[in-house]
């Protein structure tokens, strides 16, 4: 095995137009470009002990377009298609964890809240950059002490002439000095330093979760429209932005008050059935409209 060849891309000629092979033969091709990098023009042992890749060959793994399985096809990937990604984090992962991580982040971390939530001008730029130019993009978390408590979040942006000023705590980041792109999760602040409410959300803005008296008071008002008007249940919009204990806590109280209320979340987190009998979810919509999309073409 020749040790020293670690400048060696192992990129062909045939790699011009991968994204429209077939899947098989697409990570047939990447697999083969893994092994000639990591074990036949490279030492894989002496590789695992360094940190990070050499360029030449993260550079070698990237005209592979590994990343274009989890972009859309409007923006020149391959349609992010669950199975694709799937199978890419397999092949990484057989030669080198530390290359599945990278994958990970990028797919799981980047890409995924982008094509759900970007503004379209912002996943044109991106996602097309990521298939043109080998871009990678990572995520950074600046919130130790509230982790998903989006209502609590403390890290903010402003608006300047520039683009945005974020002030916040840097907690972690993944792909440290290797992301062209970062993925802050922060909330807006206006001009007088106010927090601004996002979408329409004016009376949720700046309610305390961590707060006992904020949490009964809550309750108490729900007492209410079972006492006065024996209501038969509640239904909570976006229900996993308020953390699961005052959920289970509530409902606690108020079966001594009605047993059989009904509870119904709009949620995807498993974990807050401990508190609701039913949810439903925007998963399930899109999913559904789509279905019909695809029947309607045939």
């Amino acid at each position: 095995m020749n040790t020293n060849s670690t400048t060696n891309t192992g990129k062909s000629p045939e790699n011009t137009s991968l994204n429209n092979l077939p899947f098989d033969q697409f990570i047939t091709k990447f697999e083969q470009r893994l092994v000639g990098l990591f074990e036949e023009n490279n030492d894989i042992h002496e590789l695992s002990c360094q940190r990070g890749l050499p360029k030449s060959i993260l550079k070698g793994i990237m005209d592979g377009e590994p990343l274009s399985v989890a972009i859309q096809q409007e923006y020149g990937g391959r349609g992010a298609h669950v199975k694709e990604c799937l199978g890419v984090l397999a092949a990484a992962s057989y030669q080198s964890l530390p290359l599945s991580l990278m994958f990970g982040i990028n797919i799981a971390l980047f890409l995924e809240p982008l094509a759900k939530y970007g503004e379209d001008e912002v996943k044109k730029h991106v996602l097309s950059n990521f298939v043109a130019n080998q871009h990678m993009g990572g995520l950074m978390i600046t919130e130790p002490a509230y982790g998903s408590d989006a209502l609590n979040m403390k890290t903010f942006y402003q608006k300047n002439e520039n683009g945005y000023h974020i002030n916040g705590e840097k907690h972690w980041q993944g792909l440290t000095g290797m992301a062209d792109y970062w993925l802050i999760a922060a909330r807006a602040k206006d001009a007088q330093g106010n927090f601004k409410a996002p979408y329409d959300w004016s009376d949720v803005i700046q309610i305390d979760h961590s707060n006992p008296q904020e949490q009964q008071a809550m309750i108490d008002a729900m007492k209410y429209w079972v006492q006065n008007f024996d209501i038969d249940g509640f239904r909570a919009d976006l229900a996993h932005l308020t953390p699961l204990p005052f959920w289970i806590n509530a409902r606690t109280q108020l079966s001594e008050m009605k047993h059989n209320l009904i509870w119904l979340a709009e949620t995807e987190e498993i974990d807050y059935h401990e508190a609701f009998d039913i949810s439903f979810t925007w998963r399930w919509m899109h999913a559904a409209e789509a279905f019909c999309q695809i029947s309607a073409q045939h």
